[in-house]
């Protein structure tokens, strides 16, 4: 099974800690970035982009790791993920709205979709989805 990752039946928790600390990284960078975006503005518009580039592809990671995780969650019963396909389709959402934004040069637009949409929408996956995901493995 060369380059495949496989998880065994018998540590299914020790993959979700590992996965779970990894979206907590993952969130702790974005949140990181967003806080260190400066002001929106044409002058600073190359900078923007770049940042943003680095925030999309973690927001990607965090993604594949979110949607393993509810897989293998769904698979075995141990919790209901709807939430986090319903969190998922918005941050999507978002993301195609930020995308449309920065198409646009709507830098008031991309300012208040980042510094407050996807950030309430991070920080909701930070407070809710990973705790009570770890609160259902320790039960």
């Amino acid at each position: 099974m060369s380059g495949m990752t496989t998880f065994s039946n018998e540590k299914p928790n020790a993959f979700l800690n590992q996965a779970l600390s990894l979206c907590s990284q993952l969130l702790a960078d974005i949140l990181i970035d967003i806080d260190t975006l400066g002001d929106f503005t044409p002058e600073t518009e190359a900078f923007l982009t770049r940042q943003l580039q680095n925030v999309t592809s973690n927001i990607g990671k965090f993604v594949e790791v979110t949607s393993l995780v509810a897989k293998y969650l769904s698979g075995s019963r141990r919790q209901d993920v709807s939430e986090i396909r319903t969190s998922h389709v918005s941050l999507l959402s978002i993301m195609n709205a930020v995308s449309r934004a920065q198409k646009n040069s709507d830098l008031v637009a991309l300012e208040d979709l980042i510094k407050h949409d996807l950030k309430d929408n991070l920080t909701q996956w930070k407070i809710a989805f990973i705790p009570q995901t770890q609160k259902h493995l320790s039960t």
